[in-house]
């Protein structure tokens, strides 16, 4: 899986409960899968096998993991769709990065102030 990787000036539950707030504004399935994970998802995994480019299947897993008292560090993996082509994988793509910038921006705008992005 692809991903980013940001280090916020806050707790790990105040950044998992922003970022489930965001991803279910913006249309997002939100599932915890662990006490500071979700799995965040959009669309359908066999509509978009069948349909290819148009349609989008997003399937995102936030975690939130401490890395002092005071930061922590929130990690956006991506699962690519290969199945549909370059055209569905930018899509992905995009959606993650305006994801998580409405995250930062939230978080930001709460005085948790954020690294630069880190993509791996």
């Amino acid at each position: 899986m692809e991903g980013v990787r940001l280090v916020f000036e806050g707790l790990p539950d105040a950044i998992m409960e922003t970022t489930t707030a965001i991803a279910r504004d913006q249309g997002f399935t939100v599932t915890p899968i662990g006490p500071h994970s979700i799995s965040i998802r959009r669309g359908n995994w066999t509509l978009s096998l069948l349909m290819g480019v148009f349609t989008t299947y997003c399937d995102f897993i936030a975690i939130a993991e401490p890395v002092t008292e005071s930061a922590t560090q929130l990690a956006l993996l991506r699962d690519v769709p290969w199945w549909s082509g370059m055209i569905s994988a930018n899509r992905v793509r995009r959606k993650s990065v305006r994801l998580l910038g409405a995250i930062q921006a939230k978080l930001g705008s709460m005085g948790m102030k954020s690294s630069d992005r880190e993509w791996f």
